[in-house]
């Protein structure tokens, strides 16, 4: 509860390295638990929840930070946990809307829209991506578009 207070306070730096330390000791325990058969469901499940709180927890810190790749790859982790998690979807969309990894943003907001049609955050960023992405084809356009033109 203190690393979520952590992160509600706008303590990211600090936060962000307490939680890669829970994220390596859990990501251990689950390669461990995946790796042994006789592993209850139960267990493992509870672990890989505590993972992907962590990993959207450090995800939202390194939003707020600027750390885009960062929160891609935090992003990314949680989705090979649970493929279809909207959180997850949604911060990555963001993450690589700023990495200008348009088509890619679209794609994950466009997922998380779908399993959270309601989401008026959701759709916003969506449509900023659609946006960031219309507009660097029109710079392209502009920048290249006399370039190749025969005289």
């Amino acid at each position: 509860h203190a690393l979520t207070h952590s992160v509600q306070a706008g303590e990211y730096v600090g936060a962000s390295t307490e939680l890669a330390a829970a994220i390596e000791s859990l990501s251990t325990l689950r390669l461990l638990q995946l790796a042994t058969a006789a592993t209850p469901p139960d267990r493992l499940a509870q672990v890989s929840s505590a993972l992907v709180s962590c990993y959207l927890n450090v995800s939202q810190c390194q939003l707020k930070l600027q750390h885009w790749e960062a929160a891609d790859t935090s992003c990314s982790r949680v989705l090979d946990i649970e493929k279809s998690h909207i959180k997850a979807l949604f911060r990555r969309g963001v993450a690589r809307t700023s990495l200008e990894r348009f088509e890619e943003a679209m794609d994950d907001l466009k997922a998380a829209c779908t399993l959270d049609p309601k989401s008026k955050d959701i759709r916003e960023a969506h449509a900023n991506a659609k946006a960031a992405h219309d507009a660097h084809k029109q710079a392209e356009r502009q920048a290249f578009g006399g370039m190749f033109k025969s005289e």
